[in-house]
């Protein structure tokens, strides 16, 4: 067995680990957004007792709980090219990254 076999079953690990991750991710922001969409039904359903629209109502209840993640998000992916750190090119914790470059 040769070291560059080694180095393409290891990478293949890490594309399936990264891609199980992905599905995850995906997972859970259907799980949250579905809790947010129902959550602000229900509450647009309760204001529809105090004669507001119910459509309406629920456009304004989901905006008002996504748009305060949206922005912390949007922020969150602004500050770095803002802040003047470079990520590219690095290993993800601010290191840079190890190449071989004997290839």
């Amino acid at each position: 067995m040769s070291a560059g076999s080694g180095d393409e079953v290891a990478r293949a690990r890490i594309r399936s680990i990264l891609r199980k991750a992905a599905l995850y991710a995906w997972g859970f922001f259907g799980a949250a957004l579905a809790t947010v969409l129902g959550g602000a039904a229900l509450m647009a359903w309760v204001l529809t007792k105090a004669g507001l629209p119910f459509l309406e109502s629920w456009l304004v209840m989901a905006t008002l709980v996504l748009l305060p993640s949206l922005i912390g998000i949007a922020w969150r992916a602004a500050r770095p090219a803002a802040g003047g750190r470079e990520t590219v090119g690095t290993a993800g914790n601010g290191a840079p990254e190890q190449r071989n470059e004997s290839n």
